[in-house]
């Protein structure tokens, strides 16, 4: 089934939001907050031209997300584990935003990551179209590498892990301390 999002509504409140089916916030007027978000490979996050935005992220999402707008996490841990073809901005306020399997984030036009990315879970290398955050900024590589297809402004952050940094196009500057 699906559960729609149109106007002003909001389901902000909810202790979680588990999603095996469809979750529709393309009709709402603005961004939608959610606390968490889990589900099966079954399920779908369809955005429009809204940003998703995580509060306390805990558990796995294993569907796709799609759309115009963007994912943004502010605190928790979320773990996506399917392919995401959203093309907004991943914005990791806080918290930590995991990838597994054979998850992928590559369509979103640019990762501002001011908390933690980890990708160590994944099962081979992840590309992101561009890597930007403050010195609180951590990615964690674990052994894959971290592509950056079209990198584009400063990461102050720190990259560690046992595998590597590609930029595949674009400037990225790194201004922070990196282990990897």
């Amino acid at each position: 089934g699906t559960l729609a999002l149109a106007g002003a509504s909001s389901i902000a409140s909810s202790s979680s939001l588990i999603d095996n089916g469809r979750f529709d916030i393309s009709g709402a007027s603005g961004n939608e907050t959610i606390a968490a978000l889990t589900g099966s490979g079954a399920g779908a996050v369809a955005l429009g031209a809204n940003n998703l935005i995580i509060s306390n992220g805990s558990g796995t999402f294993a569907g796709t997300i799609a759309g115009a707008g963007g994912l943004q996490l502010a605190g928790g841990t979320t773990t996506l584990a399917g392919t995401s073809t959203y093309a907004g901005n991943t914005s990791i306020t806080a918290g930590t935003l995991a990838l597994a399997g054979a998850s992928s984030i590559a369509s979103s036009s640019s990762l501002i990551d001011d908390g933690r990315f980890d990708i160590s879970g994944a099962s081979g290398n992840e590309t992101i179209a561009a890597l930007t955050g403050s010195g609180a900024g951590t990615v964690a590589l674990g052994a894959n590498n971290l592509i950056i297809s079209n990198g584009s402004g400063t990461f102050a952050g720190t990259i560690a892990g046992s595998g590597g940094l590609q930029l595949a196009g674009g400037t990225t500057t790194l201004a922070g301390t990196s282990t990897y």
